[in-house]
């Protein structure tokens, strides 16, 4: 038997778990999940360096969505802390590497693709598939990956492996009891923390079978492998990144500016079963073919707590009324009482094709929504007030209210300020701003929010905040057009001044 040398890694606990894990016999599909800074691509050219030189004519996929990105970060990592000796031949063209094993004058081989290239997949096999950034791909990509899980390892190099007490080999028992001896397989996918209606939730965390196992990482696991100011920055990251990216713990990956950036995962969240005595409870309703929702409050004191919510698609409001109604009779005490808030445009928007409105279709329901005119910006300072006076708590099982709060509703990017002149982006299929809108009818008609008694001084600061716009923009047209200071100030002083 041939001797490698290399450094091995000096794993933290969590890198040292993902490796057993891959190890495991009874394990075939493997998670690890990692903030920034895990140190995720470490532990895997461990395992990579390992596969390729412990099982002797081995073939490992190395797999992102895009080729040319998977040579970019896996690749290169690997490249610099591998062992030179170690290398017989690197296939740049195709993105391979061919290592020395332990078995002499057998060779196993690395290869790097992308789904973006299947020309260079299909037919291809392996032994061990990896996934970095497995976020990046559809959850059919995954299960079809599976399938190329079937290189032959030769009988003589199985025995050589035995006779040398190789770790990566197990022997599998049938069902008549017979023994096989065979390397060891599996898929290990590589992510950060991804929202809790994202796929690889399902695959690891909801419906996790006996076979599977998932590694959670935070960055704090491997900070004294960190630069010292990168640990600062991490440590001052808004509270809702540092939660994901960070701490590693499922939840919302945010894109822009959170609408609501007091709430806070600590502080903010229940737990527990539905309330077991009569409550004053209020219903938030935001009607909508595409994404209906609905939440449902209890009113305690001068607390508001969230119970449950409900999203639909693609749903009418009858059948989704339906819904709504058997919770309300299937998991609060029967004493309860509940009052439903509305937009106040729902007594004139027709719904469906029965030519009635929401109201009207609720009233022949024997409800009676409640309604006052109150604006996007009156509810969204309104859940700030709520949130930073810690009145607002939202259940565990509201998943996607989290979500929404934790910054999937959000301002774009580019938004200068959450102010009157930026509404929160929507984004085509995001339910996030009907939830926002239906908690916020229930929150303001828990609190008596009426922005009739605003509206005229939010017409006069939208009036100055246009103005200023207006007059910035004239200045600078004028500028170009005329090109002189004069004409510049005369222009600013017919439009009445900045």
């Amino acid at each position: 038997m041939e001797v490698i040398e290399y450094t091995p890694l000096r794993p933290n606990i969590k890198q040292a778990m993902f490796i057993c894990a891959c190890m495991d016999p009874d394990i075939d599909d493997v998670g690890y999940m990692g903030g920034w800074g895990a140190g995720k691509t470490q532990a895997l050219t461990q395992v990579l360096t390992d596969c390729a030189t412990q099982i002797p004519g081995n073939e490992i996929h190395v797999y992102r969505k895009v080729r040319a990105d998977v040579l970019k970060t896996t690749y290169k990592e690997l490249m610099l802390t591998i062992n030179p000796t170690i290398v017989v031949r690197e296939d740049i063209e195709n993105a391979a590497i061919v290592v020395r094993t332990i078995m002499p004058n057998v060779y196993s081989t690395i290869s790097f693709l992308g789904l973006d290239q299947p020309s260079r997949i299909g037919g291809s096999f392996a032994s061990q598939i990896f996934i970095d950034e497995a976020n990046e791909l559809r959850h059919s990509d995954y299960i079809a990956l599976h399938g190329r899980l079937r290189h032959k390892i030769k009988p003589e190099v199985i025995q050589f492996m035995l006779a040398n007490s190789c770790e990566w080999v197990v022997n599998y028992i049938d069902d008549e009891g017979n023994e096989e001896y065979d390397v060891k397989r599996f898929i290990a996918a590589l992510f950060n923390p991804q929202e809790e209606d994202h796929w690889l939730f399902e695959v690891f965390e909801k419906e996790r079978n006996e076979h599977a196992v998932l590694i959670e990482s935070s960055t704090y696991d491997n900070y004294d492998n960190l630069p010292r100011n990168y640990r600062r920055i991490i440590d001052n990251l808004p509270a809702g990144t540092k939660a994901s990216m960070a701490e590693g713990k499922w939840g919302a990956v945010i894109t822009g500016k959170p609408v609501t950036p007091a709430f806070d995962r600590n502080i903010h969240m229940f737990d527990g079963p539905f309330p077991d005595r009569a409550i004053k409870g209020i219903v938030g309703f935001d009607f909508g073919f595409q994404h209906p929702a609905a939440g449902i409050f209890e009113l305690r004191e001068d607390r508001i707590y969230k119970h449950y919510e409900l999203v639909g698609s693609m749903i009418h409001l009858e059948p989704f009324l339906d819904q709504l109604e058997d919770v309300i009779r299937t998991q609060f005490d029967e004493e309860s009482h509940f009052e439903w808030w509305v937009d106040h445009k729902a007594a004139t928007q027709h719904s469906d094709k029965s030519h009635l409105t929401s109201v009207q279709i609720m009233h022949a329901r024997g409800l009676r929504p409640k309604h006052r005119f109150t604006t996007p910006n009156d509810r969204i300072r309104l859940f700030d007030t709520l949130f930073r006076s810690n009145r607002l708590f939202i259940h565990q099982r509201c998943k996607k209210s989290i979500l929404c709060y934790q910054g999937k509703w959000h301002y774009p990017e580019t938004a200068r300020s959450s102010e009157i002149m930026e509404a929160p982006e929507k984004q085509p299929g995001d339910p996030y701003h009907n939830i926002g809108d239906a908690d916020g009818y229930a929150c303001g008609g828990a609190v008596g929010l009426d922005s009739r008694k605003t509206t005229k001084r939010a017409l006069q600061e939208r009036k100055i905040l246009q103005n200023k716009y207006t007059a910035q923009r004239g200045v600078r047209n004028t500028f170009r057009r005329e090109g002189t200071v004069g004409n510049m100030w005369a222009r600013i002083r017919s439009m009445g001044g900045l």
